[in-house]
């Protein structure tokens, strides 16, 4: 049944084929099925299953579980969409990105900025709104793109080659961190003033 796929958040990594003993006792109840004697006929890899071509069975796990675009055999633009909004990182699997996609997939989730094959500024922005880290992806990033990131989270300062003094003042007032990832030839006395009165202390 294609309620019954994953094993909590982890997809089974094998299915069987198997057939119910004449005598065997049985109980079924919600798609599930109990008895106490079968013979396994058949077992081989999930990857492998031959559901994965039927069009009807992979649209309605699309919408269930995340990563299985992974299996699925010739996915139309839906069953993609549907993938991509329960996992971002779904978007290694496809092939013929479009920029739509790609903005699908950040947005879900902003470190799937690093399987992008369109890396717009809009596609940027998004991902680094649902992940300020998503910026170790993007090859000289804009300013806005670095303060958004940086405003979220300090330590992302370490991601960016341009550490100008605006960026590290910006880091080390939204994290203390942020001080040991500023290159010693960026620590500017205006830097080292703005950490010695955000958190005290001597800065070297």
């Amino acid at each position: 049944s294609y309620k019954h796929l994953y094993n909590g958040p982890m997809p089974y990594m094998r299915y069987a084929r198997v057939n119910f003993i004449d005598n065997s006792k049985t109980v079924g109840a919600n798609d599930v099925i109990k008895t106490n004697k079968l013979n396994i006929t058949y077992i081989d890899a999930i990857s492998n299953f031959e559901m994965w071509g039927n069009l009807n069975f992979c649209e309605r796990v699309s919408t269930m579980y995340p990563g299985v675009l992974r299996y699925i055999k010739n996915p139309t633009h839906q069953i993609i969409k549907n993938c991509l909004a329960l996992d971002g990182n779904s978007l290694k699997y496809v092939i013929d990105q479009t920029p739509e996609l790609c903005l699908d997939a950040v947005k879900q989730n902003g470190m799937a900025l690093q399987y992008t094959k369109f890396k717009s500024g809009d596609i940027c922005l998004a991902a680094i709104e649902n992940n300020p880290y998503a910026i170790q992806f993007i090859k000289d990033p804009t300013r806005e793109m670095c303060m958004k990131s940086l405003s979220k989270s300090g330590e992302c300062i370490a991601f960016i080659e341009d550490q100008r003094e605006e960026y590290c003042i910006t880091a080390i007032k939204n994290m203390a961190n942020a001080i040991s990832k500023i290159a010693k030839k960026n620590m500017t006395e205006l830097v080292k003033k703005t950490a010695i009165e955000q958190f005290g202390g001597n800065v070297c």
